[in-house]
């Protein structure tokens, strides 16, 4: 994707890489001509490796939060399943060894349906093993316990939970600050890049060619309201019968319009393709005024000043 405009401080990701990459790429060449040199010189040289390394880095932090809080939704879920099943196995007991069944479900915090959240689980599972823990202390132990083997699978759900809920914070504390990182260079850059515009724009004027160069657009090149900026340079060549324009860069094709000169209304499409001639024709012999277009996918480009053609005379 081409540059579109210069609103510097609303690129996105790519188009921020983009112009950096131009700028580190070309302005040893022009840095003289402009007047930018030391430190500034410096970050130019140097701004696309160190975006790409603050964007990388970012972009990984990003996957490594995300990938510790999957594992930890995945081992929720392994031990609700295990919860529930050990729940009813508690019930059971609790029923089969009769007295006052409500007193021990209300102790053991097993009421109601399983948490699928991992505080809701955690709490549970830990409610139920420092019940569990008291029973078994008793002189003589209570019999309304699970099997040892369950509490120490339960233990080691609630403990590896715990840990992976840790880990996964801590990597979400390494994706924020690789973030702030990011979305600090791109605030520096910004005002960078603002002033290396500024310095070619009084030197080159605002419709130079090689404010591409230094990854900025064009003034006539500007997609304006997001739509592709005019084709420049529609010419008509009467030995060939040929149609040419300069290409638009980041489009699809271009459409070529007709309409008889000095009439109004509707235009007509003659040509519509990815080349930038044709030697396409208005249906007649006669004087017509001629437009191009340029089209991105499915928005719609401005159109050129038309330019009159007398087919008569051929």
């Amino acid at each position: 994707m081409a540059i579109r405009n210069n609103q510097i401080t609303h690129d996105r990701d790519g188009d921020r890489f983009e112009r950096l990459q131009s700028l580190s790429t070309n302005i040893d060449t022009f840095a003289g001509e402009l007047g930018i040199t030391g430190d500034r010189l410096t970050w130019a040289q140097g701004a696309v490796a160190a975006w790409t390394a603050a964007r990388t880095n970012a972009g990984i932090e990003e996957g490594e939060k995300n990938d510790a809080f999957e594992d930890l939704h995945n081992y929720v879920e392994l031990a609700a399943e295990y919860y529930a099943t050990a729940r009813e196995m508690l019930l059971t007991i609790i029923y089969d060894h009769g007295g006052k069944p409500d007193d021990f479900i209300e102790r053991y915090g097993i009421k109601g349906s399983t948490p699928r959240i991992y505080n809701e689980l955690y709490d549970r599972i830990d409610k139920w093993l420092v019940e569990d823990a008291r029973l078994k202390a008793l002189v003589p132990p209570d019999p309304r316990v699970v099997p040892d083997g369950v509490t120490a699978q339960l233990t080691t759900y609630r403990d590896t939970m715990y840990a992976l809920y840790n880990a996964a914070y801590a990597e979400k504390g390494d994706s924020d600050n690789a973030f702030d990182i990011k979305h600090n260079l791109f605030a520096a850059d910004s005002n960078q890049l603002t002033f290396v515009l500024m310095a070619a724009k009084l030197v080159w004027g605002d419709d130079d060619y090689r404010l591409r160069l230094l990854g900025f657009c064009p003034s006539s090149e500007i997609w304006t309201h997001n739509r592709p900026h005019a084709p420049k340079n529609l010419t008509f060549d009467s030995e060939s019968g040929t149609f040419s324009w300069d290409a638009v860069v980041d489009v699809d094709s271009y459409q070529l319009h007709c309409r008889l000169t000095g009439k109004t209304g509707d235009w007509t499409n003659i040509y519509e393709g990815a080349e930038t001639s044709t030697v396409s024709k208005p249906p007649t012999a006669e004087e017509y005024d001629i437009r191009c277009r340029a089209i991105a996918g499915d928005v719609l480009g401005n159109w050129c000043t038309p330019i009159t053609v007398d087919f008569t005379e051929e």
